[in-house]
This record gives C-alpha cells, sequence and structure tokens, in this order.
C-alpha cells in the first residue's frame, strides 16, 4: 500500500509514526520548505538561496527513532541546539573542532555538545565530520550567528553545499545519513528559493512564515503568498500605508508560482491513501496545497482514499475557524486559488471532524462548524478522535479503518466454515453442494471445511472440492482457532433448515466492508419465518405468540442495552471476525451461544451486518424449540455481558 502524508514538522507526529509501522505500507511525506524562524531563517539568510530545513530535519530525526535507522547519538546530535548567546567565534570553533573530529577539544560553553558526539561511533562521526566540513568552508570568515542553532541545520547547509546548491539532493543527502530509505521525506517543490508572506483580514501585513505562525498574535489570514525575496523594512512600511486592494494586487504581482517535485507528483499519482494531516495549515500545509500540478496530481488518482484530517484545537494562524472553514480553504488552495475547478471529491473523499465529549469539550477545541456547508455527507466523519486530552489524534481511531478497507481490497481473506450441529454426513454434503453452485471458484478457495464429524463428506466428492476439510472435535474448537490464520469464522447450523449457498452471500460482503459480523436473519426473509411458525406452532397457538414474542424482546433487549436492532439473534448462520470469536468461549448450546457473541461483540462496538438467509421449515418432532426457559437465560447472557463484561 503507498501512502502520502502532507506535513509540517510536528502536527503529523502521531499519525506517520502509525503509519511507518505498519507492515506492507510504503510512507512518503511531503513538506514544504518556506519556513524561515529561529535558526533555520539563520540558515536560509546565510545561504542566501536555500529553503529551510528546519520540517525536514524533524521528521528525519522522527522517523530515525522510530524505525531505528541510526544511532541514537546521531538523532540527539542532530536535535541538540547550541547555547543561547553562544559568541559567533565559540560558533566557529565547535564546526572547526567537529571537522577535525577533536571532541575533547570543544569549548566548554558547548559541553553538551561534546557530551553527545562522544558517543557517536567513529565511522559516523567522520560522516557528520565531512558534511560540517561543506560548511565550515564557506562560515571560517564569520557573518553567521550560531547563538540557539540547531546542529542537525548546519549539518543540513553541509549537505546542500555538497549536492551543489541542490535542495532536493541535499534532502536525501540528510536522510541518507541517518538511514532513511529513499522517498520516505520528500519536498513539495523543486527546491526554488522562495518565501512565504501573506495577509490578514484587517490589512495587516505578514512579512514572513514566523509572523504568520506567532503565537503572540491571533491572524486571521486573508491569504498568503510565494515572492522572490524576503520584505525589506522599506517595502513593508510602504505596504502598510496601502489599502487592502492596492497590497493584494501588489504581492499577486510579485507571486511566483513554484514548480512541483515530480517525485511528488508521481507518488501522489499512485497513492492508495493521500492524507492531509492535521498542523500549521497556512505554513506547513496550504502552501504545499496550492503548488501547480499537485492538485492535478491528486485529482488524476481515481482510486485513492483522500482524507482530509482537521485540526484539534486552534492555532495561532487559524484564529476563530471551524473544522469546515478548514477543510474549505484546503480545497481553495488545492485548486489553486480557485483558478482550477477540480471536483471535490477528485481532492478530498473524506473529511475526519473531531467532535469532543461534552465533558471534555473546551473553548480551545475546534468546533465542527457549519457542516451543511459540505454538499456530501458521505464525505464526513465525525467522531471524539483525540487520544485522551492529550490534543493529539488517537492515530488508530483515525487512520485503521482507512487502511484496513485498502488492505482488505488487495488481500485475500482466509476463511474456515464450521458445521454445526453435523448430525449427518449427507445433510453437510448438501450444504456443501449448495455452496459449490453459489461460490466462485476464487471464493471457495479461501476457504477451510471444520466438521465434528471424522466423515463429514464422502471420498468421492472431498477428492474433487477446491477446500479441504478437517475434522475438529468440539472441545477443541476454541484451540484450533486460536491457533488458525483465519480472518473470519463462518458458524452454519447444518441440520438442513439453512441454505448452504448463503454462506457464500454473506462472505461476499468482506471484500468490500470492514465488518466484525455478518448476521444471517430468517426474519428478513419474511415468508421462510412466516412459514416456519406455521408448521412448528400448528395447533399451539399461544405458545407460538410467546415464542414470536420472545424473538422479538430479545432484539428490543439489544436496541435498548447497545442501540442496535438485531432481527433474528437467534440466527444459525454466522460470519465472525476470528479474533472476536476466539476471545468468547465457545459454548454449544446455540441460544446461549449467539448471545455470548452478539452481547460480545456489540459491547466492542463492532460493525454488524444483518443479511436475509433462506429458512426451511421442519417437522415439530425434528426441532428443537427454544423454550420460556432458555429464553430467560438468554436475556441473562446480553444483561450480564453489557453491565459487566462477562460471556454468559
Amino acid at each position: 500500500m503507498n501512502v502520502v502524508i502532507f506535513s509540517g514538522g510536528r502536527g503529523s507526529t502521531v499519525l506517520s509514526k502509525r503509519l511507518v509501522r505498519q507492515p506492507g505500507l510504503s510512507l512518503t511525506v511531503l513538506i514544504n520548505g518556506y519556513d524561515d524562524g529561529a535558526s533555520t531563517g539563520e540558515v536560509r539568510r546565510f545561504l542566501g538561496d536555500c529553503l529551510g530545513p528546519s520540517d525536514f530535519r524533524k521528521n528525519a530525526s522522527r522517523f530515525a527513532s522510530e524505525l531505528n535507522t541510526c544511532e541514537c547519538a546521531l538523532i540527539d546530535l542532530f536535535d541538540l541546539r547550541l547555547p543561547m548567546g553562544l559568541s559567533d567565534q565559540d560558533g566557529i570553533s565547535t564546526v572547526k573542532l567537529l571537522v577535525a573530529q577533536h571532541i575533547d577539544k570543544l569549548p566548554p560553553a558547548v559541553n553538551a555538545v561534546r557530551s553527545v558526539a562522544q558517543r557517536l561511533s567513529a565511522e559516523t562521526l567522520a560522516r557528520v565530520a565531512d558534511r560540517l566540513g561543506h560548511f565550515l568552508s564557506i562560515v571560517k570568515s564569520g557573518g553567521f550567528a550560531f547563538a540557539d542553532c540547531a546542529i542537525g541545520n548546519l549539518v543540513f547547509a553541509g549537505c546542500y553545499l555538497s549536492e551543489g546548491r541542490n535542495f532536493n539532493r541535499a534532502v536525501n543527502n540528510y536522510c541518507g545519513l541517518m538511514g532513511l530509505p529513499d522517498g520516505l521525506i520528500v519536498n513539495v517543490t523543486n527546491g526554488e528559493n522562495l518565501f512565504l508572506v501573506a495577509l490578514d483580514r484587517s490589512n495587516h501585513f505578514l512579512a514572513s512564515e514566523e509572523a504568520i505562525v506567532d503565537s503572540a498574535r491571533k491572524n486571521h489570514i486573508e491569504d498568503i503568498y510565494l515572492i522572490a525575496h524576503p520584505i525589506g523594512e522599506s517595502e513593508k512600511t510602504l505596504l502598510e500605508k496601502m489599502d487592502k486592494v492596492a497590497v493584494m494586487e501588489w504581492l499577486q504581482q510579485r507571486s511566483i508560482a513554484p514548480v512541483a517535485n515530480p517525485a511528488a507528483l508521481e507518488v501522489l499519482e499512485r497513492a492508495d491513501l493521500i492524507i492531509y494531516s492535521p498542523g500549521t495549515q497556512h505554513s506547513s500545509l496550504y502552501p504545499s496545497y496550492m503548488t501547480p500540478k499537485i492538485g492535478l496530481a491528486i485529482t488524476a488518482n481515481f482510486k485513492a482514499i483522500k482524507l482530509l484530517i482537521t485540526n484539534i484545537y486552534e492555532d495561532a494562524e487559524i484564529t476563530n475557524y471551524q473544522a469546515v472553514d478548514i477543510a474549505d480553504r484546503a480545497r481553495f488552495y488545492l485548486r489553486e486559488k480557485d483558478r482550477r475547478d477540480y471536483p471535490d471529491p477528485l481532492l478530498v473523499t473524506h473529511s475526519l471532524i473531531n467532535y469532543p465529549d461534552q465533558a471534555r469539550s473546551s473553548t480551545a477545541h475546534i468546533a465542527p462548524g457549519d457542516l451543511g456547508l459540505i454538499d456530501d455527507p458521505r464525505a464526513i466523519r465525525i467522531g471524539e478522535y483525540e487520544d485522551a486530552s492529550s490534543g493529539f489524534h488517537d492515530a488508530d481511531k483515525a487512520l485503521t479503518p482507512f487502511i484496513n478497507t485498502i488492505f482488505r481490497q488487495r488481500q485475500s481473506l482466509k476463511l474456515a466454515v464450521l458445521m454445526q450441529e453435523a448430525i449427518s454426513a449427507d445433510k453437510i454434503t448438501q450444504s456443501v453442494l449448495q455452496m459449490l453452485r453459489h461460490g466462485t471458484a476464487e471464493q471457495l478457495q479461501k476457504i477451510d471445511l471444520l466438521s465434528e464429524l471424522e466423515s463429514p463428506l464422502p471420498s468421492s466428492l472431498q477428492e474433487r472440492l477446491p477446500f479441504q476439510t478437517i475434522h475438529v472435535l468440539p472441545e477443541d474448537i476454541q484451540q484450533f482457532l486460536s491457533e488458525s490464520d483465519y480472518d473470519y469464522v463462518v458458524l452454519f447450523e447444518s441440520s438442513g433448515m439453512y441454505h448452504g449457498g448463503d454462506i457464500m452471500k454473506l462472505i461476499s460482503v468482506l471484500e468490500s466492508s470492514d465488518l466484525d459480523a455478518v448476521w444471517g436473519s430468517r426474519r428478513l426473509s419474511v415468508n421462510d419465518i412466516h412459514d416456519s411458525y406455521r408448521l412448528r406452532f400448528q395447533h399451539r397457538h399461544i405458545i407460538g405468540a410467546i415464542s414470536y414474542l420472545g424473538s422479538h424482546l430479545l432484539s428490543l433487549v439489544y436496541l435498548f442495552l447497545f442501540g442496535r436492532y438485531i432481527s433474528d439473534s437467534l440466527s444459525g448462520v454466522r460470519v465472525i471476525r476470528k479474533n472476536l470469536l476466539v476471545e468468547i468461549p465457545f459454548n454449544q448450546e446455540p441460544t446461549i451461544y449467539n448471545q455470548q457473541l452478539l452481547s460480545g461483540i456489540l459491547r466492542k462496538r463492532g460493525e454488524v451486518l444483518e443479511m436475509p438467509v433462506r429458512f426451511f421449515s421442519q417437522s415439530p418432532k425434528k426441532v428443537k424449540r427454544t423454550t420460556i426457559i432458555d429464553g430467560l437465560k438468554a436475556l441473562g447472557v446480553i444483561l450480564k455481558n453489557r453491565l459487566f463484561g462477562q460471556h454468559g
């Protein structure tokens, strides 16, 4: 699975960590380099033609730590900042001694650097020294302010110089130094050195990315622009005297459209999942979206899920924004400021909006806003996505359903069909023949048939089956399933009352839905269930009425306790996710076992789909009726599981 996530320095931290750990997933993080605050701004000023390295550095450190691709000391060194107030002379001396690999001679002012660098292996230290050597070649004459500068930014500057001042190659060089795979961290543009500025709704000009994200002020951003040079004081003074229309015209005339990185376009076009992450929208994300051809590449990818995850809390640059505003503005920039007419569904397939529990809601939380502004309700996912009160998303809750959907489309499910109440080999044979008639060759090859009968099928049939049969004693079923690699288990009552073809109907929906159970319902097959009642209770109308009302009572109990109306909780055809099934003790009493299964799944808020199944009436002499005592026991199981989480 190919996943692309738009990110800044920290906004996607929990999401990226979740993704990079996922087996079978190839991740690319798209970042822009318009950061110009603190030491990254000093690096940009000094080099004169370089984008900001900080967000690339932060992501590289995070992934190297998560994947364990390099020495921990290297990550610590690159994240370490030189002391506030460090003199330029001590800064140059520090770089010289690191290049010479004379760690013990580092000045006392940088003792922290010494203690970390001493932990590096000789080989790693030599590689760091090589990059810093390129930086030293231009800094030795002075002019660089070292105070509070991240060591990683100095190393990145060396990578930039060693790559002939090619920013994108410098990103690869720096990531390679940390042992990261190619293509994990990618700049969204071709590396042209542009500067981000903005205009707020009060006609205040924000002359830098640092001003846009300044937490000391509450910005209401009107629009953002990319220009070729930083705004000088004289130009800033001039702009402050202009009215809003004049400022916008002045900025528009000087705006430069960056060129998209071909590597970014390529990964977007072949992605299975594209994520617009939370973060500082007007600096880390919107500038990436408005890069020409980025939106086009996304719209050209018809098959990808495109997930926009809005912020949980308000940032300085999205003051008074609601979640729908964030989503709407993202589409605006993906359309290159509405100069393109890309349809919404081709840009964003799902908007994930946090809606906190009332008890934990605060003024700091971003409100969902007017959801009517989103035309298609199928594109909205609203829920409590915050991990406790951390301010970060619960990555599993936010991402796992979408990841599972894609994996399910690509992976072949393995299933077991457990023939229950199999007292006759003929009845199992009939059920299997019905399965064969209603299933495709591809479906049947994914199945194992489990039976408590030692020889459930005649050898002449067994030899021609596309699946194997396995003999499992009832007392061994729990352990057998626990040790198996099945994804789902079909529990099928093979007494003759159910049609084997319905097994294939129920499992067919698993390929397109992330379900925990598919529950066959006789009641949804209206004629069959009524015929059954007439035959079973021919002259026992009162008992028949009690049975009828009792089954509906169980359905209402599920509605009251779990918020789900299960029309036929006594069904004999069920498909259950194996991991859930093995948590529930196996019980040969079907009435009780069904309630253990259903209440256990619903208590975990599992997804259950009911589908109609065919049902064949049998003589009362051959059918074990559910008694009033059985019904009361079933009610007890449901209540006990709902209140105490105990299975029966």
